[in-house]
C-alpha cells in the first residue's frame, strides 16, 4: 500500500463512518442497543461494505488480507473495541472514555 493510497483509504473511511454513524441515537442508559450498526464486521474472510468501499476508493486491492478473518469492531459513542475469532473470544477495549 502506498502512502497516497492510506491516505485515500483514511479519508474514504472517515468519510464513510461519519456518514453511517452519524445519523445514529446512542441511549446511555442502553448503550448496547444499536451496537450492530455501530460495528464494522469481518466474517469468513468477507469485508465490512463500508471498507470495502473505502479499499477500493483508494484502490487498494485484496483489503481483506489485512484483518483477521473473523473479526468485529464495534465503534460506540464512549467507546471502540473487538474481538477476533469466535463468540467466546474476550472483548478488548481499544479506547474507553469513562469520564
Amino acid at each position: 500500500v502506498t502512502s497516497d493510497q492510506a491516505t485515500t483509504f483514511h479519508s474514504a473511511l472517515l468519510s464513510a463512518l461519519q456518514h453511517k454513524l452519524g445519523s445514529t441515537t446512542f441511549d446511555p442508559a442502553r448503550p448496547t442497543k444499536g451496537s450492530a450498526y455501530r460495528s464494522l464486521l469481518f466474517v469468513g474472510g468477507r469485508v465490512d461494505p463500508v471498507v470495502a468501499a473505502a479499499a477500493a476508493e483508494a484502490g487498494i486491492a485484496n483489503i481483506e488480507s489485512f484483518f483477521p478473518v473473523d473479526l468485529v469492531l464495534w465503534i460506540d459513542p464512549f467507546c471502540v473495541s473487538y474481538r477476533t475469532g469466535s463468540d467466546h473470544t474476550p472483548i478488548v477495549y481499544l479506547w474507553e472514555d469513562r469520564a
